[in-house]
């Protein structure tokens, strides 16, 4: 009684987990988007972070023109 009792209070989340962890298939569609949600945030600030570099170098090149 107490292990079915546990189970009732375990809730619809373990078939839930349970299916998840136990997928012979590959990867489930949520893993798909979570990996490319991943790299496109990676991608996204290489690019930022390269833009800001040819922002500063343009900065310095104009300064260098002007002076």
């Amino acid at each position: 009684m107490a292990r079915r009792l546990k189970r009732g209070l375990e809730g619809p989340g373990r078939a839930l987990r349970s299916h998840l962890g136990s997928s012979k298939f590959g990867l489930t569609t949520l893993e798909y988007v979570i990996g490319a949600g991943i790299i496109l945030v990676v991608l996204a600030g290489g690019i930022l972070a390269w833009n800001q570099g040819l922002v500063q170098k343009i900065g310095e090149l104009i300064s260098q023109l002007l002076s």
